[in-house]
């Protein structure tokens, strides 16, 4: 039994023994109304889940995939550079060139 374990903690173990980096990602997902969000993934698992339009009150989402696509590449940038929390702001999602719906600008 000892050498199994041993084993297989060592074939978990990366080859250069450092601990492997974070891999973080993005998937577009479907929001009310016919609406997009994002989630932000690390290393496979969520990290977050943003259906509806960050910064704004209400439940809908973007209205293409792409304009959601924007924003988590946004995200994305800000957790590289280590700013917590990703925070994005009404300015910065119009200055990414989303199209908002009338009632957010």
């Amino acid at each position: 039994m000892g050498h199994l374990y041993l084993l297989c903690h060592l074939l978990l173990l990366p080859i250069s023994g450092h601990p492997p980096k974070d891999t973080l990602s993005y998937i577009i997902i479907p929001g009310l109304h016919h609406t997009y969000g994002y989630d932000i993934l690390r290393n496979g698992r969520m990290l977050i889940h943003q259906p509806s339009i960050p910064c704004k009150p209400g439940f809908d989402g973007f209205s293409t995939e792409k304009d959601a696509r924007k924003v988590a590449l946004l995200v994305l940038e800000k957790l590289k550079k280590g700013v917590m929390p990703p925070s994005v702001t009404l300015e910065e999602i119009k200055a990414g060139g989303v199209n908002l719906p009338l009632h957010y600008q």
